[in-house]
């Protein structure tokens, strides 16, 4: 969330994500463990309820406090409302602890996706006064977008599995610079934002770039991709990942230390038999 609010302060003519992603880290952590279907409640109720709340509240805007204001807008009619994308984290979680590696997970997701992004974008085709345009933060945007990215994650999940054989093989390396820009989504994301302030700046004050264009998206993502790549190559993690992992790293440690603590007092003790 601090890291998002900095970024904010750079005029990057982006809308950060990361101060939302710090509400939404917030509050899914307390059901991180609940049993898989009440994540799935709860996707369902968010996915059909926060669009309807989200509309409900818009025509309230100029009379509310600021504090309201401010709470309303990363909830429900920011730019990425916490409470339209925490559906997307609680499937992706569902997925995770399902076991990503198996192929019967694989299949549910791009079986499911598939039929998400069916019923999502082909119920805003055909009924009226539905619109599925991209972050307008409506039901069926909202399961169109994520069943959409649920069934690409498991297609590519699928072809890249060590059951793939030489195929397998030959994918995984071919997205190794995709997946290690994703080990590492932290800090290129952060990189980007700060350069994407200086093209701005360089725009304004000698109007030698055009942006936003295509030669600065396509010169920066392949860009990216190598860097990341060296990167992962030569040094694994990211710095900031470095540094969030630094910064959990003695929590955590605490943590797994009263738990094992804990099962130990749990134990029975054994029982001295005479011979």
């Amino acid at each position: 969330m601090v890291l998002g609010l900095i970024l904010n302060i750079l005029n990057s003519e982006v809308a950060v994500i990361l101060d939302y992603y710090g509400v939404m880290f917030l509050l899914i952590a307390p059901v991180l463990f609940v049993p898989r279907w009440t994540l799935g409640l709860g996707a369902a109720v968010l996915l059909v309820g926060a669009p309807m709340l989200a509309a409900a509240l818009n025509g309230a805007g100029p009379t509310m406090q600021p504090l309201a204001a401010l709470v309303r807008g990363y909830f429900l009619t920011g730019d990425y409302p916490a409470l339209m994308f925490l559906p997307f984290l609680l499937v992706g979680l569902i997925a995770a602890r399902s076991d990503l590696g198996r192929a019967k997970t694989q299949f549910w997701m791009i079986a499911g996706g598939v039929l998400a992004a069916v019923l999502g974008y082909g119920a805003a085709y055909v009924l009226p006064g539905l619109t599925a345009r991209a972050h307008s933060g409506s039901t069926v945007e909202i399961l169109g977008s994520g069943g959409f990215a649920l069934a690409v994650i498991g297609t590519l999940l699928w072809l890249t599995a060590r059951e793939r054989g030489r195929v397998g093989q030959v994918l995984r390396a071919v997205f190794w610079p995709i997946g290690a820009t994703g080990s590492m989504a932290l800090t290129v994301y952060t990189l980007q934002i700060i350069l994407l302030a200086v093209a701005v700046a360089v725009r304004d004050n000698f109007d030698t770039i055009h942006y936003p264009g295509w030669p600065l998206l396509l010169g920066m993502t392949f860009g990216s991709l190598v860097f990341v790549s060296l990167w992962r190559r030569f040094h694994g993690k990211g710095q900031l990942e470095r540094g969030l992992a630094f910064a959990t790293r003695e929590p955590v440690s605490r943590a797994k230390a009263r738990a094992r603590a804990r099962s130990h007092d749990a134990e029975p003790e054994p029982k001295i038999q005479n011979r």
